[in-house]
């Protein structure tokens, strides 16, 4: 492959600062065109106005898995759909010894 006719896909989860100034300044054009659907659709792609999230930490399984010495990471996150109001939720990662695993298990299976 020739470097020259290669070309990464934008990355939307690594907006910058500069990437939403410009899509602000597009957002205002479509405004006045009276683009609104397109509008909002910048403005959830971009990062533009934020997600719900939900909170992992709240979450009954991650608090049991903590109570029984487990760390849970946030690997990434999903997006439970396309509209501005759907939730992100975190991908979690749990690792640890076979015996933790075996008294969470037996704790939740109750």
């Amino acid at each position: 492959m020739q470097k020259e006719n290669y070309t990464d896909n934008y990355n939307y989860g690594e907006v910058s600062t500069n990437d939403k100034r410009v899509i602000s300044e597009v957002i205002t054009l479509a405004k006045q065109q009276g683009l609104d659907i397109f509008v909002e659709f910048l403005k959830h792609k971009f990062q533009i106005v934020e997600q719900p999230k939900y909170d992992f930490e709240e979450s009954e399984f991650v608090q049991v898995a903590a109570k029984h010495g487990l760390f849970v990471s946030v690997q990434g996150s999903v997006k439970s759909g396309d509209k501005s109001d759907d939730v992100v939720y975190p991908v979690i990662s749990i690792c640890d010894d076979i015996r933790k695993f075996e008294k969470f298990y037996n704790e939740i299976k109750k």
